[in-house]
């Protein structure tokens, strides 16, 4: 806004997702100067945030915390809602199990422990609307059950959110924000950093500062950077998210000083309509996931078989099978159903149709597959799919006996045509590995101590997942060390001569 340039600005902020905007938005509320780098151009801004489902999970002691978060609810319809409290030994001990004990016991405690009054702070003070997330069964008495923890969205999901931040951003005095700024390098004086290098609409600038904070995403959209950290095969991969998270401040971060931790070779990889474009939509947002492939079989160009469909519900197992359909030949797989269960696929699935057929051998013709093998495999499955009561609401037990891999839930036959066939490949939401960051968000060095004066928050940090991802965490962790971080970095900006360490 007016009277704010680059020569006032004392935080500046890298990025502008959702972890980005809430240290921006932190940082201001103590009345410091905030110059918030945008790479993207207006149109295309808001990082991951803008194509993410826009959900938040986080600890609560039951239905008077919702409460709180959620309007438009009446009090007639609240009191057929059960809550369940989801308190923070039990999401830690997720995040554990998910990471095989590998997740930052500091950092997940932090993040979980300020889950809530995070979300919180984000309606109360930023004026973000959140909704009921539509998971939830009835029970015969009429009252419904939420099927998870995840039980708050953004409205209008992810591009609600950004919208929302944004909007805040642009009527807070003490924020500017600069579109076509890609940050590549940081300026450091006496061991401090001072500001950054970059480059504004194709001009080679430095931009001074007290403090900076990176809140720039991770290393997905870049080929080199993959291949390098992940393996050659993962420049297959399509990008679920921005086009504009290429880890060039990753870079910056390291050359400055910056410890790399954490799952390096990690990601959160999706399964996504073969068809999407090679990075993320804003137009589709994140509606080119394929998230009900449990209902049916999940199969390669062989014909074969590869995974467990009926392992977990999609909150524990959606950010695992991209990486085993990546693994497949030419990175490409296809989920199966039958009209038995094609009414049960997400409405996601109708941005793009489906490939139809009345028999497994006119399916063989219309998709690139072995064909003899697919019918050899779904006879298979038919023949040891389980006989009990299939239940789509719950892990109701109804697997294979016989058979590998075997399919420990939801396993029906195939066999009332017309067979509904979606292609499907690996789609890259965010990498796991990223800088080293301590519970106050500062950059930790890989020789001790920390990068003073710089600070960092979302995905551009490692040290939180590993494996497995628990649905919604990634919103919330980055509104959490977003908040910390613009706490921290006004801090230090107002410090003495511009920064004493606090």
């Amino acid at each position: 806004m007016a009277g704010i340039d680059a020569k006032t600005a004392e935080v500046i902020v890298v990025g502008a997702g959702n972890a980005a905007l809430a240290a921006a938005l932190s940082a201001a509320e103590s009345n410091v100067q905030v110059l918030v780098l945008e790479k993207a151009r207006r149109g295309e801004r808001g990082g991951n945030t803008a194509i993410s489902s826009g959900i938040f999970r986080h600890i609560h002691n039951g239905k008077s915390d919702i409460m709180r978060l959620v309007d438009g609810v009446t009090q007639r319809e609240w009191k057929n809602i059960s809550v369940r409290p989801y308190r923070p030994r039990k999401l830690y001990d997720e995040v554990m199990e998910l990471s095989k004990g590998r997740a930052d016991p500091i950092l997940s405690k932090t993040w979980i422990n300020n889950s809530y009054t995070t979300v919180a702070w984000m309606k109360e003070a930023l004026g973000v609307e959140f909704i009921l997330n539509n998971n939830f069964t009835s029970k015969p008495s009429g009252t419904k059950q939420f099927l998870g923890p995840e039980v708050v969205r953004a409205k209008a999901g992810g591009p609600g959110l950004s919208s929302r931040l944004f909007s805040k951003c642009e009527t807070n005095q003490h924020i500017r924000i600069q579109y076509g700024a890609a940050v590549d390098g940081l300026i450091i004086a006496a061991g401090t950093v001072k500001g950054v290098r970059a480059k504004v609409n194709g001009k080679r600038v430095e931009l001074k500062s007290r403090a900076v904070v990176l809140g720039s995403g991770g290393f997905e959209a870049s080929k080199s950077l993959r291949s390098k950290f992940m393996g050659p095969r993962w420049r297959k991969a399509k990008v679920r998210g921005t086009r504009h998270n290429d880890g060039r401040t990753l870079l910056a971060a390291m050359k400055a000083g910056a410890e790399l931790y954490g799952d390096m070779s990690g990601c959160h990889a999706t399964q996504i309509d073969l068809r999407s474009s090679e990075y993320g939509n804003l137009k589709l947002g994140d509606r080119t996931s394929r998230y009900s492939w449990q209902y049916g079989v999940l199969v390669n160009k062989g014909g074969r078989r590869f995974a467990d469909e009926g392992e977990d519900f999609i909150e524990i197992a959606y950010a695992k099978l991209g990486k085993r359909v990546l693994e497949q030949k030419d990175a490409v797989a296809y989920q199966v159903f039958d009209q038995k269960t094609a009414k049960l696929l997400e409405k996601d699935y109708k941005t793009m149709s489906p490939i139809t057929a009345l028999s497994l051998a006119q399916l063989g013709a219309k998709i690139d597959i072995d064909a003899a093998q697919l019918q050899k495999t779904i006879e298979e499955f038919n023949a040891k799919a389980g006989k009990g009561p299939f239940n789509p609401k719950v892990k109701d037990g109804c697997s294979t006996r016989g058979i590998s891999p075997q399919k420990t839930n939801w396993a029906q036959p195939l066999n009332n045509p017309p067979f509904v066939v979606y292609p499907v490949t690996c789609g890259v939401t965010f990498t796991y590995g990223g800088i080293r960051i301590n519970e106050k968000a500062k950059v930790m060095r890989g020789k001790g101590g920390h990068v003073k004066g710089l600070y960092a928050a979302g995905e551009i940090t490692g040290g939180f997942f590993y494996g497995g991802y628990p649905r919604g965490s990634g919103l919330t962790r980055g509104a959490v060390f977003g908040r910390i971080a613009g706490m921290e970095a006004a801090k230090f900006a107002c410090g003495d001569m511009g920064g004493k360490d606090q």
